[in-house]
This record gives C-alpha cells, structure tokens and sequence, in this order.
C-alpha cells in the first residue's frame, strides 16, 4: 500500500532529523481539500489522508497543558464592542467594533500580540465639514501587506447611511476609503475577499420605492476599493430581505444567508442566495417562519456542501442548523430546542471537518454567558462549552480557528450587572481546541523588604524580573509569572492547590514567607499573594555572559559581553577579564577600552557596581583568516570580585581543581593545577577524550599542593583532546573543569567538529565559556537556533546534571527597518523554567517566562535595519542558559525551537535543537592494547558508566567464549565472568566507584587488556 502526504505553507515544522513544510499541520484538511478532492473517487479516502495528518500532528506534544484566556479591554466609561475578530499573519488579533461617545458612533479598533496583550487601540472617527459623523464596523479582514480592511456603514448623503471600506496599515493608520450607495439607507453586515482579490460588501438596502421594503444589496470592488458593481440580487415585491453574511464557494459564486419576511403568516425566515461571481441570482431557499427565525452565517464544509447557522424563534430563540448542496438541495435541518435563550451568531470550520459555532446563552434575564459549540457535519453536537464572567452579559459576536488549532472569541462583555456596571467593554476570548478556558489566576507583587519588617512600606519597591512559581500539587506541574517593572505578577492556572514560591536569582536573597498553599476551587477564582524579599547573606554576586550571533573566517564579529550584580551588597572595583582563542584577533571594545592587556587576556574597569546594577561592552574580533569551516573559537569572560560567601561544606578539603592547556608545536599540553588554599586529600579521576573516544584515563594523586599541578603531555596528530577532572567532594560552587585544545597538528591538517560535544566549565555564574564553530552563514536561513553542548554522537547525548545553552539568531531580511522584535520559545517539558538564566544578546531586550514555560523574549525600539540596506547590522541574536529537570529519565528527548517575529510580520521558525539525556554517555574507549591480529576493535560504553557497561569484540573470528577478568587499581582481581556472545553487558553489581583495569580472553587466548571507570 502506498501512503503519500501533500503540505502546503510558509512555516516550518521540524523534527530532529527531518525537516517538513509548515501549516498548522491539521490545517492541511481545510486547505488542501479543494485542491485533492478531485483527486480521490471515495470519501472514505479523503478521510484516511485527514485522519493520518492528524495522527502525524500528534507527535509534537503542548507542553502548556493549559485552556486559554480571557480579555477585557476597552476605553474607560466608554461604550464599545468588537463585531468582528481576525487573526493577523504574525499570530495576534485585530478587533474592530462601535464605540459610543456621546451623541456619535465611531468605529473602534484594537490589535493584539499572540497572547493578547494590547499593543494598540484606537477610536477611528470621520469628520465631514468639521462635524464627526456616523462609523460603525461589521467586518475585517486582513490584507495581503499585513494591513487590514474594515467593511462597515457611514453617514452618507444627507441623513441617509452607506455601505463603508476602509484600508489601514499594520499600525491601524487609515490608507484609502470608498463609500458605496444612493440616496437610501444602506447598511453593510459582511465581507468577503473574492478569488480575484477584491471584496464583496453585503448588507441591506431600503427601498424607499415601493413602500420601504428591504432588499439585500451586495458591492463588489477591486482591490483598492473601486466599485466593480453594486446589485440587488434578488427582489421579492412585497417582502422584506436582510443578509447578515457571505461566503464565496470553492467552486465559484457566492451565498449570502440573512432572512426574509413577506408580511404574511409565516413571519420571519432563514433565506439562503446562491449568487453568480457577477452577482445574478441563481437559487434561494428559505427555512422555518414560526416567528423570527433568521441565518446568522455560513460556512462551505470539506465536501462542498453549505452550512447556515442562525436562530429559530419558538418559546425561546433556539439553534437552526441547515446544510445543503453546492445546488441548494436539503441535507441537514435541525433545531435545537432549548428552554434557554441561545443565539448563535457566528460559525467556523474546524481542522477536523467539523463546524464550531459562537454566541451567547442566557443565563437569566438579565444575565448571559458566551457560548462556543462544536456540531458534526450531520448537525449533532459534539460538545458545548460557556464562557464569560458570570453576573456579566457577555456575547459572543465572532469567532475563528487560529494558527494553533484554538478558538477565538470576540465580542462584548458588561457588567458586573449587580453593581449596576452598564458600559459595555470588549471581549476577547481564546480557548483550547476543547473549547475550555483557563480562568484562574494568582496575582501579587514581589518587592524589596528593606526593614525586613516583612510589610509592604511606601519606601519599598518593587522587584523587577523576579519569576514566581505555583506548583498544583494534584497534577505536579508548575506554572510561572514574571514580575514587571513595578514587580507585579499574574500566572494563570486551572483549578486545584498550588504550593507558591518565588525562584531568586541567587541563595543571598530570601523571602519573608517560604511559600504559601493555595486553593483555586471555582473558575474566575482570583488569589492575591505578595512577597517581600530581604537579604539571607549581604554579598555581591556577579554575573557575566559574552556571546556573538556567529563567527566566519576572515571576518570581524562583535561579541556581547553583558554583566549584573543580582547579589545583596555592592561590588567594589569590578573587573571583567576577557580571554581570546588564538585564532580570534581583538580589534576594539565599546564602549569601554581594555584596562591591561597582557598576551590573549584583556582587563576591562567596571568600576563599583551596586546591588541591580547592570551593564553592557561590546569586544569586535576578527577570526584567523586559516581557519577552516567547522573550526571552533573559544572566548572566556570572568568577572570579579566572584568570592561565594555561602558557608563551606564541611566536607571540603579546600583545593580547587583547574585546569590550563595550549599547542606546543607537536605536543598537545595540559596542566591540572590545584589553586586551593591546602592539599588534595584524596586523589581524583580524570579522563581524555580524543575526539569522540575516552583516549585515556588517570588520577590527580592526594596531597598535590597548592599551586602544584600534574602535567601531561599527548601527541599533537590533529585530533581534538578533551581534558575533565573531579573536584574535590564539597567544593563550593559549580565548577566542572574541563579544556578541550582543537587544531593541534605540526602537518596543518586536523580534525573538527568535537570540540562543543561536552559542557564547558561555566556552571558558576561569574565565568562565561562561549565557543562556537565559524560558519558559511549564506547557508543558514534568516533565523536559527543552536545548543550548547552539541552532545556527543548521533543522538547528542548529554548528562542529567548538563545545563544547555541556547543562542537564537534573527536577521531582518525585510524591506524596512524593524521596530520591534518578539522571540518565543516553548521550553521543552524537560527542561526548567525557574533556572533559566538572561544571557548576551545584540540588543537591549526583556525575558518574560510565563505559563508552563514559554520564554518570551522582547526587544522593543530595536531599529534593525533591512539587510538590503546594511548587511552587516541586519543580524541580532539572544541566549539564555537553563538548567534540566532533575528526574528527567534515562532516554529523554529534550526538542527545543522557537518562533520569531518582526513587527507586524508571519513570524520565522528555526529547526528543533535536539538532545538525548543518558544515565551515562555512551563514550567509546580506546583500550591499552589488542594482542589478537584477527582482533580490529574493542568497544567498551559507556565508559565511565554508572550501573550497565557494554562489552564488544569487532573481529573477523567468531569466539565461542569471553573471559573478563577485572583488577582494581592495586592490580587486585575482585571479578571474573564468562559470556558466550561477541557483544555483552558487565553490570556493576558491587564495583565501587573508580578505575578498574580488565583482561579480555577468547576461547582461552588473551586478546585485550584495558580500563574502564565506574562512577
């Protein structure tokens, strides 16, 4: 059987290890059908190729496990609303609506970013001989150059009103308008954008001819609005007709569905047109007449066929859900009778086929929630879920399927009604693809304690940038906010218990009160907490991270060194020490200049920096112009005073292992050096790794003294070593010294690609290690993303205990200069959100981390210009460091991407940066000797290893029997198994931790010797 996938799209989807085109995947069903319907002769296949997209959307899982929110915005005692909701091609929302000022009606217009923050709002007024006159809007769309179009109705001649369109730019700025009717009053409900990319206007006329009835009037336009034709499509002498909205069918034409009533005993009906593109009537159909019935919207489903949801008026307004062919044949007509007022005003495809229909419900007289239902094909409800505040009229006006598969709501929200709160405001709703909400939050502000008193004072501050965390304890998953500039924070949760604390950004502060358990039992349920936070130590604690967006041979780059003091004290006389690979050439520094210079290491003067206090240098390089692709350069950036002034373990014999190596012509060097205050008290492991095998293994020896250090020399042949030893049991702090030394080779031929495989030694917060491979950067798109550690092998295997760092690139390949730049980036779930650390960045940007983990990164004003205009400075980048979750599993898959957006674009995706989390790596072992010549390889990983080791013997002999003898390092043999199989697994049963030397045997012959470590 031959199974094939058809994608259409902009954006990207990535996997690990393959890369495919992005829509939202399970928007490939709505997309596509028109285009691969005909090739498919039975239904039953097309629902195949829908199911098996939706299987293939699932193997990305959302993290957030979270509903979606609500929104209540608008002008302070003003009366507005939103008629009409889209979402814009860089994933936020324009709303459009009435405002009511006085005497007059203006249109009211809002965008939002992705999570429905404001980032502006406006009354659009018109002004005709300096008296403002009647706008209102009932429709929007979005345009082509990321602007929008506003359908709606205006003053016109005299007394009379006319049909109204509008072009704006991305800022909502007004580009060009046109006005469409006579002397009668017409009045726009809806349009649409035509196949040939102009709009339809649909709305109502009154016929002041003929005894005032209504007629459904429709305009079509070109692209900018010039009128193509304006027609009636349909005259019923003696009857009055209403559209309230339109389509335009795949297979061509339009339908328009509003209602008529001729007067007579049948009262109000749904009307359903089918109109050519040239706007001539071709059939209509009307449904029901008990009272007031009317269609409300329409939407054409996968196969065609016309759906119309509208009301049906009996004892109550009740759902009318009618579905017909492309020719105007009955399918479906159902109501849904209710004893409850229900209305429904606005309908939706849903990925799956389905339809998903927005309104209100009352909930009482006075009171209604907004209602969002999903109906099959066939009119049988899948589910229905209400929305809204309660002791609130809220309405549901408009809704649509977003990027991601969720539902959005706009509409009106009024109340509270029991305090007599009447202005109505707008509302804005997202849901999940279920339909459901996440209303709860915790709010409070986390502020500086300067009395410790442990009571807000008006003295006292906010903290700005602090990350407060609420664990549910049900479901043992954690939500985040971030504090503002006046240290307030807001995190949405769903119902449940929650334990609240706040993440610090060192051990020198604390908080007045630990934690605080939290119970959300209802929804709309708000808990106000606040935090104050005074000094645990007094202590500076210096930070410093330096990166660069990428390096090129032959090529100046600008690296980012950026530096806080988050400790509890001031830091006097703060240096930053700066050290360059050999192969990077410093040329300047901004806006500061070295205090020393001694050989690679460059002092720069930071003066006295007092608790919050930041910074910010730039160093320019310039990359050897000999090095080749792939090749990696290393900075390392320090800064002081870096003193901890935590109490010392006990347990610490006060040595402090580092390590220092460099190229020696045919000799690779390293140095372990012990810069403790006293001896080593016991001896400490170390290994070599030559590119991707444990090369050799051996011991720092007890009693090594200060400023003592044990040399080893290796053979300089182009391989790439890596040196890393243990630190002393107790020592303060983070440090994992480790030195890698690339590109060693007297013949100027060598090996790359290894060097970033394992982490470097900059866990403590004071010292940054940045080493990247220089790039062809002409063949990375506009926006990538890489992580730090690579990890070794296929699967870029890294430790539990491993931090990785990100750095996120961006490059404005726009035609103008962007203003205003958004990275967001959903954290694995294994990763955790509370230890992510602010790294370098080209610019001046904010960290928001909020819901389950979603890194928000802001760079507002950014000027960046076009790379058409100047390549050079076209380039920005971000980097943060975070922490793994510490149970994550042996196997675990850590995937991370992001999403960039610029200004008011679609926003640019970068591929999966991926890593495989492993008990032990893998590492392949280079053994001491193999005395057998039919032997080629001996395998041993991993090595060291921690509870399983494998065993394999590569050879062109197939042994009957293996023979392992192991020796402790005192030459003590402590075991001896036997396998029957070329490929086993030594479990470590009782070996305790350290280096064991074995003998192998085969068949009686001895074939290898080595050593392995157990850790």
């Amino acid at each position: 059987m031959r199974f094939f996938v058809i994608v259409l799209g902009e954006e990207y989807l990535h996997f690990c290890s393959v890369k495919i085109m992005k829509i939202s995947i399970l928007k490939i069903s709505m997309r596509l059908v028109k285009y691969i319907k005909p090739l498919f002769l039975q239904r039953s296949m097309l629902v195949t190729l829908i199911a098996a997209l939706w299987l293939f959307s699932s193997l990305e899982v959302n993290a957030q496990e979270l509903g979606g929110w609500e929104k209540i915005f608008g002008q302070q005692g003003l009366d507005q609303n939103a008629r009409s909701i889209i979402q814009t091609r860089d994933h936020g929302y324009i709303l459009v609506g009435e405002v009511n000022e006085g005497n007059n009606t203006s249109i009211y217009a809002a965008r939002t970013d992705v999570d429905g923050t404001i980032i502006w709002e406006k009354n659009i007024k018109r002004v005709v001989a300096s008296t403002p006159v009647f706008l209102s809007a009932a429709d929007v769309l979005e345009t082509d150059d990321g602007g929008f179009v506003i359908a709606g109705t205006t003053a016109g001649q005299g007394s009379s009103r006319d049909f109204y369109l509008a072009q704006y730019d991305m800022e909502g700025n007004l580009m060009w308008e046109q006005f469409y009717g006579g002397g009668s009053e017409e009045e726009a409900s809806a349009v649409t954008k035509t196949s040939d990319g102009g709009y339809l206007i649909v709305g109502t006329l009154t016929d002041g001819a003929g005894g005032n009835n209504l007629e459904i009037m429709m305009v079509k336009t070109d692209a900018d609005g010039n009128e193509q034709f304006s027609i009636t499509p349909i005259q019923l002498p003696g009857s009055d007709e209403e559209a309230n909205s339109v389509i335009e069918l795949s297979t061509g034409g339009f339908v328009i569905v509003g209602s008529t009533n001729d007067g007579g005993s049948q009262g109000e009906q749904v009307f359903i047109v089918k109109v050519a593109s040239n706007g001539f009537w071709e059939w209509n159909r009307s449904f029901g007449g008990s009272k007031r019935d009317k269609a409300l919207d329409v939407v054409e489903d996968l196969n065609g066929d016309i759906i119309t949801i509208g009301t049906f008026t009996g004892d109550n307004s009740d759902v009318y859900f009618i579905k017909l062919t492309p020719d105007g044949f009955d399918i479906v007509s159902k109501i849904f009778e209710d004893p409850i007022v229900e209305v429904p005003n606005a309908a939706v495809l849903a990925e799956d086929g389905t339809v998903v229909v927005a309104g209100y419900r009352e909930t009482d007289p006075i009171t209604s929630k907004a209602v969002l239902t999903k109906y099959s094909v066939d009119g049988d409800v899948i589910w229905t879920e209400e929305v809204g505040r309660f002791d609130y009229l809220n309405i549901g006006e408009d809704v649509f399927l977003d990027s991601e598969g969720n539902y959005v709501i706009g509409g009106t929200s009024t109340g509270p009604i029991s305090d007599l709160q009447l202005s109505p405001n707008v509302l804005l709703i997202k849901t999940n693809s279920m339909g459901v909400v996440t209303t709860n939050y915790i709010e409070g502000l986390v502020y500086h304690d300067k009395d410790n008193g442990c009571d807000l004072d008006t003295d006292e501050d906010g903290l700005k940038g602090w990350r407060v965390a609420a664990l549910n304890t049900d479901l043992n998953k954690t939500y985040y906010g971030t504090t503002d500039e006046q240290g307030h924070y807001a995190i949405r949760v769903p119902e449940g218990t929650y334990n609240l604390r706040t993440v610090g950004p060192n051990q020198y502060w604390a908080s007045c009160t630990e934690s605080f358990n939290i119970n959300l039992a209802a929804e709309y349920d708000t808990i106000q907490r606040n935090f104050g936070i005074n000094e645990a130590f007094v202590c500076p604690n210096l930070e410093i991270d330096a990166s660069t967006p990428f390096l090129e041979a032959c090529e100046e780059s600008v690296y980012t060194i950026n530096y806080c003091n988050n400790g509890t004290a001031e830091a006097e006389n703060s240096e930053a020490q700066i050290v360059l690979d050999d192969d990077l050439q410093f040329l300047s520094s901004e806006p500061i200049s070295p205090k020393t210079v001694n050989d690679s290491l460059y002092t720069f003067d930071l003066g006295d920096l007092a608790p919050g206090d930041c910074g910010q240098f730039r160093v320019t390089v310039a990359a050897d112009c000999g090095a080749v692709l792939q090749q990696a350069h290393c900075l390392i950036a320090s800064i002081t005073p870096n003193e901890i002034c935590l109490e010392p373990d006990p347990e610490w014999d006060e040595s402090s292992l580092d390590i220092n190596a460099f190229c020696d012509g045919d000799s690779v060097r390293f140095f372990i050096e012990n810069r403790g205050s006293r001896p080593t008290e016991a001896s400490k492991n170390w290994i070599v790794i030559e590119d991707h095998v444990m090369f050799r293994q051996g011991t720092v020896p007890a009693q090594l003294s200060p400023n003592a250090n044990q040399a080893l020399t290796l053979e300089a042949n182009g391989s790439t070593y890596r040196l890393s030893v243990n630190q002393s049991q107790g020592h303060p702090g983070n440090s994992n010294p480790t030195m890698a030394v690339e590109g060693c080779s007297p013949t100027g031929s060598y090996m790359v690609g290894y060097l970033n495989q394992f982490e470097e030694d900059d866990r403590n917060h004071f010292r940054s290690v940045d080493c990247q491979e220089n790039l062809d950067i002409s063949t990375y798109g506009p926006y990538f993303k890489r992580g730090y550690p690579k990890g070794y092998g296929d699967d870029a295997e890294i430790e539990p205990e491993t931090d990785l760092k990100y750095i996120i690139n961006f490059q404005n390949v726009g035609t103008d200069t962007a203003i205003r730049v958004v990275i967001r980036d959903t954290l694995s779930p294994f990763l955790d959100p509370a230890s992510v650390r602010l790294g370098a960045g080209s610019h001046d940007y904010e960290l928001e981390v909020y819901d389950g983990g979603i890194l928000k990164f802001t760079f507002e004003n950014i000027q960046l210009p076009a790379s058409s205009t100047n390549e050079e400075a076209s380039y920005g980048f971000v980097k943060y460091r975070v922490s793994q979750k510490p149970d994550n599993a042996d196997g675990s898959r850590i995937k991370n991407g992001a999403a960039v957006y610029f200004d008011y674009h679609a926003p640019g995706t970068t591929e999966l940066v991926c890593h495989t989390v492993r008990d032990s790596i893998g590492l392949l072992v280079s053994v001491g000797e193999i005395f057998a010549p039919q032997v080629s390889d001996i395998k041993v990983f991993p090595n060291p290893f921690t509870r399983v080791a494998t065993m394999e013997v590569i050879s062109k002999q197939t042994f009957q029997q293996l023979d392992l003898s192991i020796f402790d390092a005192q030459g003590r043999l402590i075991r001896r198994e036997s396998y029957n199989s070329m490929r086993f697994e030594l479990q470590r049963g009782n070996l305790a931790s350290g280096l064991y030397v074995y003998k192998l045997e085969a068949d009686g012959l001895l074939i290898s010797s080595g050593k392995f470590l157990a850790q």
